[in-house]
């Protein structure tokens, strides 16, 4: 697997990790629901996406 590919990966990764974010977030928002555990998770989601795109630039440089 060269660097490119890697890149691509992380980067696709954390695209769908984004996807899966949002998605939470209006499941969440639309329930009207109070869930610590749920919040916790969504952002969970969130912060491993964002850190997926970071790995898939970086390795890009």
């Amino acid at each position: 697997m060269n660097v490119m590919n890697m890149s691509n990966y992380f980067s696709g990764v954390g695209i769908g990790l984004v996807i899966a974010w949002v998605t939470g977030a209006l499941a969440y928002w639309k329930s009207g629901k109070s869930n610590p555990l749920l919040l916790k998770l969504i952002l969970l989601e969130f912060i491993v996406s964002v850190i997926m795109l970071l790995v898939g630039h970086l390795i890009n440089i």
